[in-house]
């Protein structure tokens, strides 16, 4: 992901906060919508905003993601326009109202590379293979499928703060996740046949292994959002 990671020590202050889920604000200047949106987690303050032009451009989008503490500018992230490509679908950067575990999610869409973005409650970011969001509340991890022509996902756990399992398949579908007898599955679909499949996720080896019959008194996680209904346009 070509996103360059600025750090500054600057001493910044924050336009107002309304509440700790932040508000959207959005205005016209210069021939482009720029909106933007904060969140609180604790005392680390996230200012959101994305670019886009009004006519015909070039480009469709820019973004960035700045972090303070303090009132002081300690991390931050810029989304470049290639980054933010619509192709065909969604674009821009989806923020997400709820937090997990004392966690800020965003995800990043475009540019054929879905990304999921997430900050903890002392202001580090972290950035993982995603897009589309499974929390599993109980135990503290998100399932995040890829949002690009390769399909895949990532699991990260928010206890421990840091990805423990990656898996990209080259001929199937990712569908979604689910859990039962306390092991984790994934349901794929291959392209051609669209033949349903189910693995089950190990996490300690890193391995996935095919697992038919096993979803019937399965639990799924569900998706944050009804990503079906999402029409994100850099805003």
């Amino acid at each position: 992901m070509k996103i360059t990671r600025i750090i500054q020590t600057t001493a910044v202050l924050l336009f107002s906060i309304i509440n700790v889920f932040g508000q959207t604000n959005s205005i016209e200047k210069d021939g482009f919508k720029i909106s933007q949106m904060t969140k609180t987690v604790k005392d680390i303050k996230v200012l959101f905003t994305q670019k886009k032009p009004l006519t015909k451009s070039n480009f469709y989008c820019t973004a960035s993601i700045k972090i303070f503490k303090s009132n002081k500018l300690i991390d931050s992230l810029i989304v470049s326009p290639d980054e933010l490509e619509p192709v065909g679908s969604d674009y821009g950067l989806l923020i997400y109202n709820e937090l997990i575990n004392d966690h800020i999610i965003v995800s990043k869409f475009g540019g054929y590379d879905g990304r999921t973005i997430i900050i903890n409650n002392k202001g580090k970011m972290f950035n993982t293979t995603g897009g589309i969001c499974c929390p599993d509340y109980k135990h503290g991890l998100l399932f995040s499928i890829y949002n690009s022509d390769n399909h895949g996902f990532s699991i990260f756990d928010l206890s421990k703060d840091r990805e423990i399992f990656s898996q990209i398949f080259e001929k199937d579908e990712v569908m979604g996740f689910f859990l039962s007898d306390g092991n984790y599955f994934v349901k794929t679909k291959q392209y051609k046949s669209q033949t349903e499949r189910i693995w089950q996720i190990d996490i300690k080896t890193k391995k996935i292994v095919e697992r038919p019959n096993t979803e019937s008194q399965a639990i799924s996680l569900r998706e944050l959002v009804d990503y079906k209904k999402v029409c994100l346009k850099c805003e």
